[in-house]
């Protein structure tokens, strides 16, 4: 039927409506459905079936997109840690929410202390197992992603044998039994040399780390130029607690190296007595305050001087790549060090206060080549400044006086490129390493940046590592001046 009522002669009108624009012109001009007309029925049920899949597939496409971060989530599978095994030297201890116990051969007494003695009367073992806890990041009963619990495993590692307690340490997550949704890690150390044996310029030392198992170190001074002995808990009621005292007297000869009250050299005999109280929220993290008395000069004439110096430190291991194994010494390919230091020295008696920090990063970017670079910066107010003629591991190594290399402020930026050649066995388990470096300082003057200071030049290292820990660097750097200095300093480096 046409709009008028009258019938309509389809052959007219061209052969079947087809579903095209032209048709459905057509019909549109003509009034007509194409509900009634067979043909043109079933193609636009393909075409609404056709756009309806459109639609479906974007639906799809877009709920898949939203999804899509909670699926990547969902990949990073989170494991309950239900125990810690640790393995000292063939004696295990098993480390669970509960606390400690002690086990020979998977079963015996619980021990509140984490000591063993075995039954055939074989003494116990040298070190706790608290001791190894406090170098983890990890806490029976938590739950962890599970690539996140394999990085801490390996940061175990290296915070193990870094310690200098152990000559041997693997952190490994155990296979899960089936069906079971905790983890275990197990820990297998052999523990190393606790004498220690040492020195600096004109003056040696000796002591033992690990006293009655813990981390609990005694170190004894003595020499032409300083005496004094030290005591230091690294984990105080098996807290993570740092407590420490230390009393030194830096006498008859000069004294070249920092006070801790004041952080600049002594100049003349001094004695010196030092407390520290610190919190480890993590292994890698110290925060604490340190309080410090110098009686600088020995008779009527010295000065009293009293400090109380907050801290913050950092001290970071990591590995870059899984598959590298650190060892004694925690060098190796693909390792990365990282430590910031920051310190507040306020005097009370005059009001005087002022706070350097400095960032280390060292990467072995070879087994034997490493590249080291470090930064500090200081600020002052009032009669202590900084010295960047005599410190260790903060100076600039070239041939300025002490006068030219004190600043009320300063910047400093160090780096050295190091290649480790050879090592040295002068006993068992007595190597040295032998490290030859080129290094390069340049220091400003806070307060007039145009003051500069620049240093470069050729050195090397000589490294003892366990059970000696004495480390001896020789340096010979010149300034653009062409002034040149030997230094020969007790450190490892930055």
């Amino acid at each position: 039927m046409d709009a008028d009522g009258r019938p309509v002669d389809m052959a007219s009108h061209g052969s079947v409506l087809r579903l095209d624009d032209r048709v459905m012109g057509l019909g549109a001009r003509r009034g007509m459905s194409v509900l009634f007309q067979p043909e043109a029925g079933r193609a636009a049920s393909r075409a609404m079936r056709s756009r309806f899949d459109l639609f479906r597939a974007g639906l799809c496409a877009l709920f898949c997109f939203a999804v899509a971060p909670g699926a990547s989530a969902a990949e990073e599978e989170r494991v309950l840690l239900s125990a810690v095994r640790i393995e000292i030297d063939g004696r295990m201890f098993n480390w669970s929410a509960d606390g400690f116990s002690a086990n020979q051969h998977g079963s015996g007494p619980e021990f509140a202390a984490g000591t063993e003695t075995k039954p055939d009367g074989e003494t116990p073992a040298r070190l706790k197992p608290q001791i190894v806890a406090s170098f983890l990041a990890l806490r029976p009963g938590r739950l962890y992603i599970a690539a996140d619990l394999e990085s801490r495993c390996r940061d175990a590692e290296i915070r193990l044998l870094e310690s200098g307690l152990f000559y041997a340490a693997q952190a490994v997550v155990l296979p899960s039994k089936k069906g079971c949704a905790g983890r275990t890690v197990l820990v297998s150390l052999t523990s190393g040399f606790l004498w220690r044996f040492g020195g600096g310029a004109s003056f040696g030392y000796f002591g033992y780390s690990a006293l009655s198992g813990e981390r609990l170190s005694l170190r004894g001074y003595a020499g032409w130029n300083r005496n004094g002995a030290e005591i230091l808990h690294e984990n105080a009621a098996g807290l993570p607690i740092l407590a420490g005292v230390a009393v030194s007297l830096y006498a008859p000869g000069e004294w070249s190296g920092m006070l801790a009250a004041t952080g600049l050299p002594a100049g003349q005999p001094s004695a010196e007595a030092v407390a520290t109280l610190g919190y480890s929220p993590a292994p890698d993290y110290q925060i604490g305050v340190g309080a410090a008395v110098l009686q600088t000069g020995l008779d009527r004439s010295g000065e009293r001087i009293f400090s109380l110096q907050p801290y913050f430190r950092y001290r970071s291991p990591r590995l870059t790549g899984a598959s590298d194994a650190p060892d004694l010494s925690g060098q190796g390919s693909n390792f990365v060090f990282s430590g910031c230091d920051a310190r507040i020295y306020y005097f009370p008696q005059d009001g005087s206060a002022k706070a350097e920090a400095s960032f280390a990063l060292k990467w072995n970017a070879t087994e034997r080549a490493s590249f080291n670079v470090k930064a500090s910066g200081g600020l002052s107010r009032g009669m202590f400044g900084f010295d960047l003629f005599s410190a260790d591991d903060r100076s600039v190594r070239s041939g300025y006086g002490r006068d030219e290399l004190s600043f009320p402020s300063f910047l400093l930026a160090s780096a050295e490129l190091r290649l480790s050649v050879a090592a040295m066995a002068f006993g068992p388990g007595l190597d040295c390493r032998i490290v030859p470096f080129i290094f390069c300082d340049a220091a400003v003057n806070g307060d007039e940046v145009r003051d500069s200071r620049f240093a470069a030049g050729p050195a090397v290292r000589l490294l003892f590592d366990s059970p000696v820990f004495a480390y001896f660097s020789a340096s010979w750097g010149m300034n653009p001046e062409g002034d040149g200095r030997f230094i020969l300093w007790g450190t490892a480096g930055f």
